[in-house]
């Protein structure tokens, strides 16, 4: 917040519109001109205080709402930021500005269907093209629309300098739609300009990884968590890479905030999952797989995965329910295997177990995006280790 003395001429103009408010205060006028003054200054506790004032005043008028919107915004109170900003716009206000703003509160809402439907009717105006067409192209991103966000964004490209920030979502939407070459050449010629960008570094650290760079994306994504600290994908990225080295309490630990700071990605979920399963730490890795269940209740591998937490606590019952679920939802399904592999070990057969492993060991899991064969060799060992050691 700027304070008085930040902005002279504007605390002195406040102050007489103040003197002539106290004369006047119906005045709506005076009124949405401190308001204005306050705001542009970003005088934010002023603003605050006229626009509550206005509000109670003149609460139809749509400049106020729109004020309002701002107001609400800026608190991150987006259910009044989006009302507010709609009623200014079907009062009257038709301003490029204003749609913008209530197209990036939706956003901020995770609501991408109102946010493309607002940013549509202004994709064509000339104001504020850039900061439009970046949030219409996010919304695009988020919507796995990424065809038209990559073409948008390509189209901008080839009439404008490098920007770091279109160029740094352009290439993760590369990344993100297989284009892998594009998108490794691109994040390479953000970085030389910004090294610190985000998505740059989260792209070059994924290509990275389906080269099998893995030093490479371990230092992209240490750079990113260490200049993005709230980003749940590049924590992601950072735990996988110490899963697949099998540093499991480091992948705990990188996984635990990629989930706080990205709670509605599946994936990440499961491999933190599996990361406790490692780690004989059952009834988190069941809690994580109960907060996979609560995203889809349709994922094979989330069937599976209870399955097995159900096996390894010997609820033989309820792991051969999952079991079935998880095989009638994907036949191919690596956790449901895994989950039978702990039963047949459980009960001794030995020979059945080798079998089976011997059919999915160099088979990819999806989720965790590895060949699971010397997870599943390690946390066999132990299992096999404790049934011995229960016999003796």
């Amino acid at each position: 917040m700027h304070s008085a003395d930040a902005d002279p001429a504007g605390s002195s103009r406040i102050k007489q519109l103040e003197k002539y408010l106290d004369l006047d205060p119906s005045n709506i006028n005076i009124l949405l001109d401190i308001v204005r003054i306050s705001v542009q200054t970003q005088n934010w506790d002023l603003a605050e205080k006229y626009i509550e004032f206005a509000l109670s005043q003149f609460p139809e008028s749509s400049e106020v709402q729109a004020f309002a919107g701002i107001h609400y915004l800026r608190l991150n109170q987006l259910d009044l930021a989006t009302e507010y900003f709609s009623r200014a716009i079907d009062n009257g206000i038709d301003n490029t500005g204003l749609k913008y703003n209530l197209a990036f509160a939706y956003y901020l809402q995770s609501n991408m269907t109102k946010s493309i439907s607002v940013l549509e009717n202004i994709l064509e105006s000339e104001d504020n093209k850039r900061e439009i067409l970046t949030l219409y192209a996010r919304c695009m991103h988020h919507s796995e629309q990424l065809e038209r966000g990559i073409e948008l964004l390509t189209s901008y490209n080839n009439s404008n300098p490098m920007d770091t920030e279109v160029n740094g979502l352009l290439a993760i939407m590369l990344y993100d739609n297989g284009n892998y070459d594009d998108a490794f050449k691109l994040s390479n010629q953000v970085l030389s300009h910004d090294d610190a960008n985000l998505e740059a570094l989260v792209t070059r650290g994924g290509v990275n990884i389906e080269r099998q760079n893995y030093y490479e994306a371990f230092a992209d994504y240490k750079r990113a968590v260490s200049s993005h600290p709230s980003n749940g994908r590049a924590w992601s990225g950072l735990g996988q890479l110490h899963f697949y080295n099998l540093q499991i309490e480091d992948a705990i630990e990188c996984l635990s905030n990629a989930v706080e700071y990205m709670p509605n990605h599946i994936g990440t979920w499961h491999v933190l999952a599996w990361a406790y399963l490692l780690s004989d730490k059952v009834d988190e890795a069941e809690s994580a797989f109960e907060n996979s269940y609560k995203l889809d209740r349709n994922f094979a591998e989330t069937h599976g995965g209870l399955a097995s937490v159900y096996a390894l606590k010997g609820d033989i019952e309820i792991a051969q329910k999952h079991i079935k679920i998880a095989e009638r939802l994907d036949g191919n399904g690596f956790s449901a295997v895994y989950a039978k592999l702990v039963l047949l070990n459980r009960e001794g057969k030995q020979s059945e177990a080798n079998a089976l492993f011997e059919q999915v060991k160099n088979s990819k899991n999806e989720t965790l995006g590895i060949i699971p064969r010397i997870m599943i060799e390690k946390r066999l060992n132990e299992i096999q280790q404790e049934h011995s050691a229960n016999l003796n």
